[in-house]
């Protein structure tokens, strides 16, 4: 079920993915589910099991500790990976019930938009509850807390985490926002895996969101392989939080809105044949797909359940992932203009200290000393990719911009700042930023990136952006946002009237920076 809700200025979106999903009865909740079929229902015979035999009967003994087995986190060998392949998780593509949409107003008159598709349980509920508030500070994937419903699955954790820290893709910024991995053991479950995630909103922007991962090893707590599935499975499930906690946060792209049209062009998918929800099925998806492309490049068994039909992801997509993910603070409309541009464009430099002599300075002494190593005094070098030219004039559509540094060392920091405000950091050596034309006012911009090195040497780069007004828009005045939802509404591919409706509490979009995690 989505359930996008806004109460007071505060609006709440509770969202679930599952791999293998049931449909169960939507609650009055004022949150999100979006239950998608990862994985069809029935257990999976077919996958690879470890052969048993019976024992012969024994006098009685006295009950001994149980001890749990330990599980390694070794790479998959060419004989595991095969086995794999031949039997991956299954899946349903069978479409599911199209989404439906529901208006409700709150005592203080926003809307409140319900988009059905599956439904939110009461163990949802009480998880989000239980969740919502955590304080746990997480900043790797070891951190993450680890509850093993079924008491007898712990040997899971140290494994799985450690695949996880040294394969999967994840940054500091999305990873503190994975409250929880669950393992259960559910044979009425209809899913392998769920993903459940939650996101406020503030007036037309989405602030900030939360996820967390349910494992379920009943079709698998028999195989051999058991440890190998829960990676594939624990993989997908991670790719929906990296990509929706961006796309949520990041391009203020809420349920049921497409991605950017980049990622479909990169990906070579027919956009018109696929769907952010589950109407056209689960392979159709586009969010099960950018998951099952995220699972292809980090699981390392390299299966992918989309491939017959739209193909594998070409090596392009792994650096849409990266630029996808961490951000810092949005380009908005408060950004100043040239006539409140600042004269003192500088910048960090870098101070070497000096000694010098003094009256009171004792002597040098003839003891040999081990010279020290000359000191770093190369700076950074910045490069702006896009757009290409020093001076753009920037007429009509979202304006990417790009940069990257090279370091004789290690870059550990880069800047943006337009017409010297500093618009925020990012500790990685590549930057992406989307700046919407609706959302800027014409004139000129002077966009300085800074990169700074280990050493503290800075460089910097610059362009000049120039917007130009369209003929029914003049200085100090930006296009209207609802012709920015009419726009959006086009390409999606929910009901028109849903999407206006949808848009009306979410739109225009933020614009974003973002830097890039070099793996």
């Amino acid at each position: 079920m989505i359930l996008k809700s806004h109460f007071q200025k505060l609006a709440l979106t509770f969202f679930v993915i599952a791999l293998f999903v049931s449909s169960t009865t939507a609650l009055a909740f004022q949150s999100v589910k979006l239950a998608s079929t990862l994985f069809e229902t029935k257990k999976a015979t077919n996958a690879p099991v470890t052969s048993q035999t019976v024992a012969p009967e024994k006098e009685p003994t006295p009950p001994v500790a149980e001890v749990t087995p330990a599980i390694t986190n070794i790479p998959p060998t060419a004989k595991t990976k095969k086995a794999i392949q031949q039997a991956p998780p299954p899946t349903n593509p069978a479409p599911q019930a199209k989404t439906e949409k529901i208006i409700e107003k709150t005592e203080s008159g926003n809307q409140v938009a319900i988009a059905s598709e599956g439904g939110v349980t009461e163990t949802d509920v009480a998880t989000y509850n239980f969740l919502v508030n955590a304080t746990t500070a997480i900043s790797a994937p070891d951190q993450i807390p680890f509850r093993d419903e079924t008491e007898k699955n712990a040997n899971l954790e140290t494994p799985l985490k450690d695949f996880f820290k040294n394969n999967l893709l994840w940054t500091k910024t999305e990873i503190k926002q994975m409250r929880q991995i669950i393992i259960t053991d559910c044979a009425d479950c209809q899913w392998n895996g769920n993903y459940t995630g939650s996101y406020s909103t503030s007036g037309n922007t989405i602030t900030d969101a939360f996820g967390w991962i349910t494992l379920n090893v009943h079709n698998y707590k028999d195989s051999k392989y058991l440890i190998d599935y829960m990676k594939i499975i624990l993989t997908h499930e991670y790719g929906h939080h990296w990509s929706l906690y961006y796309k949520w946060t990041k391009l203020n792209l809420g349920v049921g809105t497409r991605f950017p049209d980049d990622y479909y062009s990169t990906r070579l998918l027919p956009k018109e044949k696929t769907a952010s929800d589950y109407s056209l099925g689960w392979d159709h998806s586009d969010g099960e797909i950018v998951a099952e492309d995220y699972q292809y490049f980090y699981s390392g068994y390299s299966t992918h359940a989309m491939k017959d039909l739209f193909g594998l992801p070409p090596d392009a997509i792994k650096k849409w992932f990266t630029d996808l993910g961490n951000t810092i603070s949005p380009i908005n409309s408060t950004v100043p203009t040239n006539e409140t541009k600042t004269d003192n464009p500088t910048s960090a430099t870098n101070h070497t200290a000096k000694p010098t002599e003094t009256a009171t300075s004792p002597s040098p002494t003839a003891t040999p000393i081990e010279t020290a190593p000359a000191p770093d005094t190369t700076k950074p070098i910045v490069a702006i990719t896009k757009p290409t030219s020093p001076s753009y004039e920037w007429t009509s559509g979202d304006l990417a911009i790009e940069a990257n540094a090279t370091d004789n060392v290690k870059v550990v920091k880069m800047s943006v700042y337009i017409n010297d405000a500093l618009i925020g950091s990012v500790d990685t050596d590549g930057v992406v930023a989307t700046w919407h034309y609706d959302r800027a006012k014409v004139g000129q911009y002077i966009f300085r990136i800074t990169a700074e090195d280990s050493a503290g040497n800075v460089g910097e780069a610059t362009i000049t952006i120039t917007k130009i007004a369209k003929a029914n828009e003049s200085a100090g005045n930006s296009a209207g946002a609802s012709k920015q939802v009419e726009q959006t509404s086009d390409d999606r591919s929910q009901p028109t009237e849903q999407i206006k409706q949808t848009n009306n509490q979410n739109a225009p979009l933020p614009d974003n920076i973002n830097d890039t995690k070099t793996e």
